[in-house]
């Protein structure tokens, strides 16, 4: 038993069962298929014939006998008792042609053959009687009743009451059959449930007890299993289903204390890691605090630096708009002065126009004088005139010349003058061009220095952010000892062979040994050269005592 499998055994205690159920049922419906043959036949081949007969017996005693005694009478006029009688005669055929269809006894053939054979020779009566009914005649009718109607129908009642006896009687036996079949089929019944019965019940009672056994030996291990006790010894007696789940559970076990020592080994090495870890995040912290200081150091003079530069920008801009504005003042009074010289020398030729004028003024004036002296004296007067116009002509000779002359000393001071301004235009306008371009290499320093300012901005946020993760990786460090720690003590709780609490210092070979890190700190060499200009950012001095992760 200990071989055959759970569910085998649950097969055959219900297969039992069922067999028991179904062989009762079987034999059950055989007899009720007995019974209802029995039944039918009552019905089909007795109560119906019973029925069939009683209609003829009924026809012949009512509706012949009965209505010719009516119609003698004078009861029933002879229409109405002709039309009786024809259908008493179709009734009685229909009837008995269905009595012969069905299941007849030998006894009762014999019956019935007799009993048609007297209903044939009543046929002739019959025909006279419908003759007499027609002629309408009570006298013969009265007659012909008596002496051949009721001698020929009175056998065929008494037949027919015969087979009707035999119906009944063969009702009867069909009914003493069905009670002999239900007292068999009643004793038979009991007989196989208590036999079933008690062999399903012992196989069943046999199966539990081994399904009990099997799994309160399993019940027990488990229990032990559930107090922490990984000694237990697991004894495996069966190959069912309990069996198999007995040898899992050992081989559970035996995975479980490997399991149990490889916790416990990594548990050491997450305890001495996170130590290392929590001491390692503490010196990254402290280097990157060290390191976030130097850089808001240089990210003030950095600020500064970006002051000084935006003023000179400033500057260079003023001095560049100042140049530009000299420039075009400049060429603008170029011009000035070369229309000037324009003018004077316009002035010049005009000036010598007026010298040309007072010449001839002059010479006008002679000419009066000498004409007014011809006159005498009657061109005293007009020489009196002529003199002071020759007088006013030489004067404004006179000035004319001087005008001439500081007219041309003015225009060579003015063509000096150009000459000059001419030289200094392009001289002004490459100090513009100059300025200009010290303007734009000052917007670009400024914008350079704000982009670097910037970005030692972001690099200290960067340092700070890493010294705030460096403190959560050493709280991290810290709270893994911890659950180390306690996951320690949760795998105390089970015992090994020797009866004791685990304990978690066990190393095992298949556990897990990490080897230690070296946190020593470690020089590296800067990896860039310090400029020899600017500002100098030299960070990699700064964390080259820190390890990387």
């Amino acid at each position: 038993m200990n071989n055959i499998k759970i569910s085998t055994k649950l097969f055959v205690m219900v297969f039992l069962t069922s067999f028991t159920l179904v062989a009762i049922g079987l034999y059950g419906l055989n007899n009720l298929s007995n019974v209802n043959g029995s039944l039918e036949t009552v019905f089909k081949d007795r109560v119906v014939c019973l029925k069939q007969l009683t209609q003829i017996t009924d026809m012949y005693a009512i509706n012949i006998e009965g209505v010719t005694q009516k119609m003698k009478d004078g009861v029933i006029d002879f229409k109405a008792g002709k039309r009786k009688i024809t259908r008493a005669q179709e009734d009685i055929d229909n009837n008995w042609k269905a009595y012969n269809a069905t299941f007849a006894t030998p006894e009762e053939k014999k019956l019935a053959a007799q009993t048609e054979e007297l209903m044939r020779n009543s046929d002739e009566a019959m025909e006279s009687l419908q003759s007499i009914i027609e002629k309408e005649d009570k006298a013969a009718l009265s007659t012909f009743t008596i002496n051949e109607l009721f001698p020929k129908i009175d056998p065929i009642i008494n037949n027919i009451n015969a087979l009707i006896d035999i119906q009944v009687a063969v009702s009867k036996d069909e009914y003493d059959k069905g009670q002999e079949i239900y007292s068999d089929a009643k004793t038979h019944s009991y007989i196989i449930m208590l036999f079933g019965i008690a062999i399903s019940l012992s196989i069943s009672l046999l199966i539990v007890y081994s399904i009990k056994k099997a799994i309160l030996n399993a019940t027990t291990v488990v229990s032990k299993l559930a107090d922490g006790d990984l000694t237990v010894d697991i004894n495996v007696v069966s190959n069912d289903e309990i069996g198999f789940l007995l040898e899992d559970l050992k081989g559970m076990i035996n995975k479980f204390k490997n399991v149990i020592s490889y916790v416990s080994s990594a548990s050491d090495n997450i305890v001495a890691a996170s130590q290392e870890l929590s001491s390692s995040s503490q010196q990254m912290s402290e280097g990157a605090t060290e390191q976030a200081a130097a850089t808001e150091q240089v990210s003030s003079s950095m600020e500064e630096m970006v002051a000084s530069v935006q003023q000179n920008t400033n500057n260079a801009h003023q001095t560049e708009k100042i140049a530009i504005k000299a420039s075009a003042d400049a060429l603008d009074g170029s011009v000035a002065v070369n229309e000037a010289v324009s003018s004077m020398k316009l002035i010049a030729e005009k000036i010598t126009i007026i010298s040309d004028i007072a010449r001839q003024t002059n010479i006008l004036a002679l000419n009066a004088a000498v004409e007014a002296a011809r006159a005498g004296d009657q061109g005293r007067g007009f020489a009196v005139v002529a003199a002071e116009v020759r007088k006013l002509a030489e004067k404004s000779q006179v000035a004319a010349t001087e005008i001439n002359e500081l007219s041309k000393s003015s225009v060579n001071i003015a063509e000096k003058s150009g000459r000059l301004l001419g030289e200094i235009v392009p001289n002004i306008q490459h100090t513009a061009k100059l300025v200009e371009e010290i303007n734009a290499s000052s917007s670009e320093q400024n914008l350079g220095a704000g982009q670097i300012n910037s970005a030692l901005q972001q690099l200290n946020q960067v340092t700070q952010q890493n010294a705030a993760t460096s403190e959560e990786m050493a709280a991290s460090a810290e709270e893994l000892s911890s659950q180390a720690d306690q996951l320690k003590e949760i795998i105390s709780f089970f015992r090994f062979e020797n009866g004791s609490k685990y304990k978690a210092a066990i190393n095992q070979p298949n556990a897990l040994s990490r080897p230690r890190r070296n946190t020593a700190k470690v020089s590296h060499p800067p990896k860039y050269k310090s400029a020899t200009n600017g500002v100098s950012l030299n960070m990699d001095t700064l964390d080259a005592d820190y390890e990387k992760f």
